[in-house]
């Protein structure tokens, strides 16, 4: 779809009442003879093989004229939470990922192995120690 030639207006402007610059219509207001006679609207649109949108009985407008009306801010917030919501999704998948693959379980492997070896020598040392002192006593 080319770009148009024109800036789309901003959420601000629609709702104090510009006009389209695709159109020359508001995006708000009452609906009109257009928005309802399906002959009216494929008369003016019918070559643009788009389709139609607006806000909730405003007047509507052509997708490929007009573009789209812009969202509300609460809209905006909204997709905005949601976006956080799946990029925080992503970020706990990816550590829980990064935490249970291979490498990550090999890691964990090799350090619980590292242990159980310096426990051994410990316990090993421990119990020479003590054959030590038991060979010492039956010497005295």
């Amino acid at each position: 779809m080319p770009s148009m030639p024109y800036q789309l207006l901003t959420y601000d402007q629609v709702r104090a009442g510009l006009p389209c610059p695709g159109c020359g219509r508001p995006w708000v207001g009452p609906q009109d003879a257009i928005d309802t006679d399906d002959e009216l609207w494929r008369a003016q649109h019918g070559a643009c093989h788009a389709g139609r949108n607006g806000y909730t009985d405003a007047p509507l407008h052509c997708m490929r004229c007009c573009g789209t009306p812009p969202a509300s801010p609460e809209q905006l917030a909204i997709v905005a939470r949601f976006i956080q919501q799946v990029a925080a999704r992503q970020e706990r998948d990816r550590r829980l990922a990064a935490a249970t693959s291979p490498e990550a379980e090999r890691r964990q492997q090799e350090q619980q192995a590292l242990k159980r070896a310096n426990r051994i020598k410990k316990l090993e040392a421990e119990l020479q120690r003590l054959r030590d002192e038991e060979t010492g006593h039956e010497d005295g």
